[in-house]
């Protein structure tokens, strides 16, 4: 759809750019929090190991075309949360207990 339709294509970059809109220093969120410890793993795993301030774009952009994002957090039992894998929507299958 983006890729015939040049319009549409930036439509979803502007979309995408409202969306992850970052402040003066450069953060798409700011974490604040009373507790010292927690506020370093967050900023850890959001930015360092997540890596959300460059991703949150391609997030951002691939919900607003498909409507959906689908993800698989991989987790470390010593490091907790190290990775981000996208999956693709085809390769999901939707079980609803009737």
């Amino acid at each position: 759809m983006d890729v015939t339709y040049p319009i549409i294509k930036a439509a979803l970059d502007i979309y995408a750019e409202e969306i992850v809109n970052k402040d003066t220093s450069g953060d798409l969120i700011k974490i604040i929090s009373e507790n010292d410890k927690v506020k370093t793993l967050l900023e850890d795993c959001f930015f360092n190991n997540l890596n959300l301030n460059k991703r949150a774009f391609v997030i951002s952009r691939e919900f607003c075309k498909f409507g959906n994002v689908y993800a698989y957090l991989v987790t470390r039992a010593d490091d907790g949360v190290v990775d981000l894998v996208f999956l693709p929507p085809d390769a999901l299958v939707r079980q609803q207990m009737i």
